[in-house]
């Protein structure tokens, strides 16, 4: 029988901090964690929030952004808004944007 193991925040800031994750990885994650919580599948980046919940940077964070928006084999689509917020959804929703 197969264990499935829920991904938790404080798992990957564990993992992250431990090098097993990369900043790109760890936001890829932290997006599908909150999407999930969404009912529409959809999560909007405030770098600042993200940025004091996770251990990185805000230049962290626009490169992870940047990677994941350019990575053409990811389940995960990501968008910036007018005012400069990033949209990001998961799964289902990001396959029909």
């Amino acid at each position: 029988m197969e264990k499935f193991y829920k991904l938790t925040l404080e798992r990957l800031i564990v993992d992250y901090k431990k090098d097993r994750l990369t900043a790109s990885g760890l936001i890829y994650y932290y997006i599908q964690i909150k999407a999930k919580d969404s009912p529409i599948g959809e999560v909007i980046l405030v770098s600042k929030n993200v940025c004091s919940e996770l251990p990185i940077n805000i230049d962290q964070f626009n490169r992870a952004i940047t990677e994941i928006i350019d990575s053409p084999d990811t389940d995960v689509s990501c968008g910036i808004l007018p005012d400069g917020r990033k949209i990001c959804c998961y799964g289902e929703m990001s396959e029909r944007s």
